[in-house]
């Protein structure tokens, strides 16, 4: 998904630094079949994320950019039982919230629902993550992205109070941001990646 979006330019700096194939690159990043042993996707997030970081502007919690890098408190939640196999990610500082939403089946060794119909978009994805926050609210109609925003900031605050904290170091993509009905600065991400912090 991310390789897709990097200009062709790019493309092939990284794919020199990483020393493989285009072709064969774009066939592994695109194709649904198994990623390959963990350490190549580790080395191939890690050159991505230093491309990005050359090429994008990369900034923090507190002062976004179209990337996001940072080490937070954070709390987080899977909902597999919405019909977005999906995970959360919640921060909250003053009046500013930070909505991360990814699909559950990157996360290194989840086992997804296989009784559940696979979605016609993940959770990575804007699309996604907006019907995610759709299918917990009880509107039947769409949604004004102020009420996506509002959404948002009430999951991850129920979040704040109930799912347990941790630090996290993440570099994910800033999707949207806005302010919700309550007045307060709401950004949706999505991750490129999460780990545990020391």
């Amino acid at each position: 998904m991310l390789l897709g979006s990097l200009p062709e330019r790019e493309k092939q700096k990284l794919a020199v630094e990483l020393k493989i194939n285009l072709g064969v690159l774009s066939v592994k990043a695109t194709g649904s079949g198994n990623v390959g042993p963990m350490d190549h996707r580790v080395s191939r997030l890690e050159a991505v994320v230093r491309q990005l970081q050359k090429t994008s502007y990369v900034g923090d919690f507190l002062s976004p950019g179209s990337y996001i890098a940072d080490t937070l408190n954070m709390v987080y939640a899977t909902q597999t039982e919405t019909e977005i196999d999906a995970v959360a990610f919640g921060a909250v500082a003053g009046r500013r919230c930070l909505a991360m939403v990814g699909s559950a089946r990157h996360i290194i060794g989840h086992v997804p629902n296989l009784a559940a119909p696979s979605p016609a978009i993940g959770a990575s994805h804007l699309p996604g993550i907006l019907r995610f926050f759709k299918t917990l609210s009880d509107s039947k109609e769409g949604m004004h992205l102020s009420e996506v925003f509002g959404q948002a900031e009430n999951y991850v605050s129920i979040l704040v109070h109930e799912a347990p904290v941790q630090r996290v170091e993440f570099f994910a993509r800033r999707l949207k941001q806005g302010t919700s009905p309550g007045q307060g600065e709401v950004i949706i991400a999505s991750p490129l990646y999460v780990a545990l912090a020391d």
